[in-house]
């Protein structure tokens, strides 16, 4: 088994970036994508001093203000000019009010403005709230974009939950023959993902699926990440785990997650993480 371990957000805030940079150089990550239209964007240039890692736009549409303007993209905008909430946004999908040619002309922008900062090294695509793994308009825009581009790959959500046996990690795949701990929702929702899932490989490079927990406290989720990587299991299949790391809440806001940030941050550091690393060394976008 092969694993990638991605942290999302870089741009939003210096402890997000703080953090990031220093796991990427702990090799406890192997991956980062960067939000274009954030107040620290300019310093994904020092991701370029660090070896062995994957860089990828985290195309926003749910936070902040358009790199484009607003006027050239009014079904992704409020009055004010700002990004939709995710919630306003997925209700206007429903309403059938976003325009593709919006999302594809923001997307635009959003590439231009990280790829004039890190170049070649820009290789795969994803998106904040994950929208493109969720919203049809917005899947539609993505491999459109990606063909264009001949971007690489693509974050899938095929779920694959991590649940501890015995003292051994395993990975389940919710179906209708196998459900005994996961509700109905679980299992519909993990079609649907595995479904696009589909669609997307046949255009993009993608991992195998995304490593989760059912439980919402995501320390959990690491603790099993590092028994899996210490089991040593033979595979050459490629699966992926999503951090959000941050070194401190001061400068977060209103952001979500927030005090799970540090958690996260603080087990990646740790050092019994950082030697299952060094027992199963992380991959990366790069190597699908």
């Amino acid at each position: 088994m092969r694993i990638i371990i991605h942290a999302d957000d870089f741009g939003m805030t210096k402890s997000i970036n703080g953090a990031i940079i220093e796991l990427l150089k702990c090799k406890t990550l192997s991956s980062t994508s960067i939000m274009a239209n954030m107040s620290f964007t300019q310093e994904a240039e020092k991701l370029l001093e660090i070896d062995d890692i994957s860089l990828g736009l985290h195309s926003t549409f749910t936070q902040g203000k358009p790199v484009t303007d607003p006027a050239k993209v009014p079904s992704l905008v409020d009055s004010n000019g700002h990004f939709l909430s995710y919630n306003n946004l997925v209700q206007r999908e429903k309403a059938n009010k976003i325009v593709l040619a919006d999302i594809l002309t923001e997307l635009e922008s959003q590439y231009a403005k990280v790829k004039k900062i890190i170049g070649d090294k820009l290789v795969f695509i994803d998106s904040h709230h994950s929208i493109h793994n969720k919203l049809k308009t917005f899947r539609e825009a993505f491999i459109q974009f990606g063909n264009k581009h001949q971007i690489k790959a693509i974050r899938n959500r095929r779920l694959l939950y991590l649940e501890m046996r015995n003292d051994k990690v395993r990975m389940v795949d919710p179906t209708i023959f196998k459900f005994p701990g996961y509700s109905l929702k679980n299992i519909a929702t993990n079609y649907y993902y595995k479904y696009y899932s589909s669609q997307f490989e046949k255009h993009f490079k993608v991992p195998k699926g995304q490593l989760v927990v059912s439980k919402k406290d995501s320390i959990y989720l690491f603790e099993y990440v590092e028994n899996l990587l210490n089991q040593n299991l033979n595979s050459e299949e490629v699966y992926y785990v999503v951090a959000h790391p941050a070194t401190e809440t001061s400068d977060l806001g209103n952001t979500n997650l927030l005090q799970q940030r540090v958690i996260e941050y603080k087990k990646l550091k740790s050092e019994n993480f950082i030697k299952s690393v060094r027992k199963a060394p992380l991959i990366n976008f790069n190597h699908l």
